[in-house]
């Protein structure tokens, strides 16, 4: 027994320090990496190393055994992360969607299963944690996608980083349109992909958007949307 509890621990402690030691060099990673909302895939290129490293200790990582928030930040963090090194594998590109099924077919190593981007967002987090504000940080590696941000989500930050992220997004004039002079708001392409999302417990589009906006728009404003932009969100 005694043998079994002293395995038992040195497993849990084991899989907090890999846990600890992704978010760290997340952490890093982004921030060298990434400024203004952009990534710099050409320095990536030059020097893999770092996401190589994530890359491995994704595929390595015990999330089963995580709780909620590690496990949220740390997708959150493998997604943003698998598009890079996607675009980075085919650099250099300029439309994440070139890559012949870039989200829908790729795989990549999340916690020894082999998944598609969509499935770590349509199976992994959306269904199980039913939060909107996934949309606005994991991002698609496209200008028209919200902003990447320049540090890790942690499970310590993550509540606050995502009510941050989701109010940057939806206070964007480039990402919410509003012309008050015709009362015409133009959002996002992806309101509309998943308005399931943003249309629960008779919400519309506006409603939700009103929740984090400084200025709200009106309930009288038409909706409408603009073309999203595929190109990638390089430096």
């Amino acid at each position: 027994m005694t043998k079994i509890l002293l395995s038992l621990t040195f497993i849990i402690i084991s899989n907090i320090m890999i846990a600890q030691d992704f978010f760290a060099k997340s952490e890093s990673f982004f921030a060298q990496n990434v400024s203004n909302g952009a990534v710099d895939y050409d320095a990536i290129l030059d020097n893999p190393d770092d996401m190589d490293d994530l890359v491995k200790i994704i595929a390595n990582a015990d999330i089963e055994s995580m709780k909620d928030q590690e496990r949220k930040a740390f997708l959150i963090n493998a997604y943003n992360i698998s598009v890079i090194k996607g675009l980075v594998d085919s650099w250099p590109i300029d439309n994440p969607l070139n890559i012949e099924g870039f989200f829908e077919k790729e795989k990549h190593n999340i916690g020894g299963e082999k998944i598609t981007l969509n499935e770590i967002e349509n199976e992994k987090l959306k269904p199980i944690y039913n939060d909107a504000r996934f949309h606005f940080v994991l991002v698609c590696g496209a200008i028209s996608c919200p902003k990447i941000a320049s540090f890790a989500y942690t499970p310590e930050n993550l509540e606050a980083m995502l009510e941050e992220r989701t109010k940057l997004a939806l206070n964007n004039d480039e990402f919410i349109q509003v012309n008050d002079s015709k009362k015409i708001v133009k959002i996002s392409e992806i309101f509309f992909w998943y308005s399931e999302d943003f249309k629960s417990e008779g919400q519309d589009y506006i409603s939700f958007i009103n929740q984090y906006r400084a200025k709200p728009i009106g309930a009288d404003y038409v909706v409408d949307k603009y073309t999203y932009d595929w190109s990638v969100n390089k430096k």
